[in-house]
């Protein structure tokens, strides 16, 4: 069991796409990249989502699931420090496409990564 970091960050100028990044070495910012962003877990995983220093980001406002499986036994839930954090169920399997909801100057955006359990070799 280990934590997965995701990062985001955002210009005033460009609030969208965020440009994200994780602690596996994925990094995306367009769309489509976004989009296609897929970070491993596996079941008991820890998942972090937070702010990279130096960006526009306000705050992280949600993490929903919009496609597939619901991977997560707990949360994802925002915490004190403006982070948000799940835990991968421990019978989790598949993929699941969701939503993070940011602010920047106080608009509100959206964007569609994925999370997704490897299949086993």
């Amino acid at each position: 069991m280990g934590t997965e970091i995701i990062t985001i960050c955002a210009t005033t100028t460009t609030p969208h796409p965020l440009t994200l990044s994780d602690n596996q070495g994925h990094n995306s910012n367009t769309n489509a990249g976004d989009k296609d962003f897929t970070t491993d877990v596996q079941p008991g995983d820890k998942v972090k989502w937070k702010i990279g220093p130096n960006c526009a980001v306000q705050s992280i406002t949600s993490i929903t699931c919009v496609n597939g499986d619901n991977l997560f036994s707990e949360g994802p839930d925002p915490k004190q420090n403006g982070d948000w954090e799940g835990t991968i169920s421990d019978d989790a399997t598949g993929t699941e496409e969701y939503t993070i909801g940011y602010t920047v100057g106080g608009a509100p955006y959206t964007q569609d990564p994925k999370l997704r359990i490897p299949p086993s070799q």
